[in-house]
């Protein structure tokens, strides 16, 4: 849960067609002209970045609330939590506290014990282990939706197959790209393992670092809200990114998604409750 050093990403990977000069020129002018296209463009999530180590699920709550037009006090988040050993379970009901419909996906019911043994989780298992289990029981009495069952990446993409992105001009007029509030997925990763092609650059600096001080699994909530089937890359929020938006190659975000520790933890946000 670490945040890390961003910067702008100018797309290289153009399709060149023979081997003149000219049409290599013509590639790159593309990518440039591919990343302003990106900078003119907002995602109609609203990004907000993380205060502390530990409360990546906290920012993605508060993002996804205002998403949906809740102005509600991020400090109101952090009270209702209490705790800064946050599980899936804790944002599910978290959400659902403040009228949003859910399903959550996961391939464990409650916390496995081999988890003891990892250093992510070990500080505070034995307590979590007990706490965890409880708000299952919570959630259960409930009527929450929880499902026991994996998710599939062409799952993720045909639920994420729209533009979720407006444009902002100079004099303060809005365009939108065929853009709707629909479903917004929750999704627990291994940081370690997470690439954004627009950040890559300087963060793969760091992956000596990352992989020195963190030789296990290392947790991270983020948002997915849009795929873009032409180049199979992810649209995403990362609250540990000062980028206002995130990109993932798909192939990638199922190795993170699919790590050991993150049991698949997928919560999907459909909006608020619809009036009987």
């Amino acid at each position: 849960m670490m945040q890390f050093i961003s910067e702008t990403f100018a797309v290289k990977n153009c399709p060149i067609v023979g081997s003149s000069t000219n049409t290599k020129v013509s590639a790159i002018d593309q990518g440039e002209e591919e990343e302003e296209e990106w900078e003119s463009w907002v995602p109609l999530v609203p990004h907000w970045r993380q205060r502390f180590c530990w409360d990546c699920g906290v920012a993605c709550s508060y993002m996804i609330l205002r998403y949906y037009g809740l102005q509600v006090p991020v400090n109101e988040l952090y009270e209702k939590l209490w705790t800064q050993s946050v599980w899936t379970i804790d944002l599910v009901l978290l959400l659902h506290s403040y009228g949003l419909q859910l399903t959550y996906y996961t391939v464990t019911w409650g916390v496995r014990l081999e988890y003891s043994k990892q250093e992510f989780y070990q500080p505070h298992f034995q307590e979590d282990r007990v706490r965890v289990q409880r708000l299952f029981g919570v959630a259960k009495s409930q009527n929450l939706k929880i499902l026991r069952q994996s998710v599939s990446l062409e799952e993720l993409k045909k639920r994420l197959k729209r533009d979720c992105l407006v444009r902002k001009y100079s004099n303060n007029t809005v365009f939108q790209k065929n853009a709707e509030k629909g479903e917004l997925l929750l999704l627990l990763v291994d940081k370690r393992l997470l690439k954004c092609k627009l950040c890559q650059r300087k963060t793969s600096a760091l992956s000596w670092f990352k992989k020195l001080c963190f030789p296990g699994f290392l947790g991270h909530y983020i948002i997915l809200w849009g795929y873009c089937p032409r180049k199979d890359i992810f649209w995403y929020s990362d609250p540990a990114s000062c980028q206002r938006f995130c990109i993932v190659r798909s192939d990638v975000l199922e190795l993170c998604r699919k790590s050991y520790g993150t049991d698949e933890d997928l919560i999907v946000v459909h909006g608020f409750h619809k009036p009987s």
